[in-house]
């Protein structure tokens, strides 16, 4: 009977030692007092003998989660999550993904702040090897789709248009840029009509009479085939609340822009649309959101929502070599 006691107590102080939660302050991820720390993470032991982790902000917002294989946590064993700040303060999943041995292994994912998948690919001993898609914050559809080997770029990478049909192909051979065939557009891309734009100034500027700041206001909207408004939503904080809370009942009743059109089906189709509003103190202007590949010098433009898009490793850098272009 003793003996028995004796092995529940060895379990159980067992089990509380491997329980046991650890906490150290960071500063850029070195150790150091709670005075100079800019973070902190808490650690413990699992039942797998994996050491689980989490990085917090001081306000204690995750910031990074993983499993590791020692208890100095050098040797990244497991899944990773990584979280970023939204606009909106929030913290979101990022970036997502395993690690072997401490070296980056099969499938990992980034996510735009909206929960949408960014990016998509593989990695075979720590180096990208396999499929690669790269995707807007609003499509569920990739454009852009190619093969990693060995951590460079291989065979053909496709840019697709937003109704899936290919806009270009370029062929990589380890890494360097070897061709690129362009396929004729079966899309014609909507555009702000200087109605709209006359619109659009002419009414939002009699709410800006004592304004003496400058800023943009980016929205996206759904856009009929008839090139109405609809459904107007503006990305990041806007203007002020009652000049982003003027542009968006103005929308809906401003005039028609041009739709966008289908060469395949030879009409105007609905589609959606995405421009600033420059506001410099009374003064209001429109901007197309758009996008120019510049590897050639005939250009594919293509409606996005951020000002700088990521550009694959791995070779030379030909399709997304994306610089802004106002229209």
């Amino acid at each position: 009977m003793r003996k028995t006691l004796s092995f529940l107590l060895f379990t159980f102080m067992l089990g509380a030692l491997k329980a046991q939660v650890y906490k150290t302050f960071l500063n850029n991820g070195a150790t150091c007092d709670s005075a100079s720390a800019t973070s902190y993470i808490v650690y413990s032991q699992a039942a797998d003998s994996a050491w689980r982790a989490s990085q917090f902000t001081l306000e204690g917002n995750i910031i990074f989660k993983a499993s590791y294989k020692d208890p100095g946590l050098q040797i990244l064993h497991g899944f990773a999550y990584y979280y970023s700040k939204a606009d909106s303060g929030k913290y979101f999943v990022s970036q997502k993904g395993a690690f072997i041995n401490g070296l980056k292994e099969g499938i990992w994912a980034e996510y735009f702040h909206n929960g949408r998948l960014k990016l998509f690919y593989t990695y075979q001993n720590d180096k990208m090897h396999g499929a690669f898609e790269m995707y807007s914050p609003t499509s569920d559809n990739p454009y852009l789709k190619g093969e990693y080997a060995n951590g460079l770029r291989e065979g053909k990478w496709h840019m697709i248009g937003k109704y899936g049909d290919t806009l270009s192909t370029e062929t990589f051979k380890e890494g360097h840029f070897v061709k690129i065939y362009k396929y004729p557009p079966s899309y014609k891309a909507p555009a702000l009509s200087k109605e709209f734009s006359s619109f659009m100034a002419k009414n939002l500027a009699k709410s800006l009479a004592d304004n003496k700041n400058a800023g943009n206001i980016l929205i996206i909207c759904g856009l009929t085939q008839d090139g109405k408004i609809y459904d107007p939503k503006i990305l990041g904080r806007g203007f002020n609340n009652i000049i982003n809370a003027e542009a968006l009942w103005l929308l809906p009743l401003a005039p028609a822009c041009q739709p966008a059109y289908s060469n395949k089906e030879r009409r105007s189709i609905k589609d959606s649309i995405t421009f600033y509003l420059h506001i410099d103190r009374r003064s209001v202007s429109t901007e197309l959101k758009r996008y120019r590949i510049t590897n050639t010098s005939d250009s594919i433009s293509k409606d996005a929502l951020e000002d700088t898009m990521p550009e694959p490793p791995g070779g030379d850098g030909k399709i997304l070599r994306i610089s802004r272009e106002k229209y």
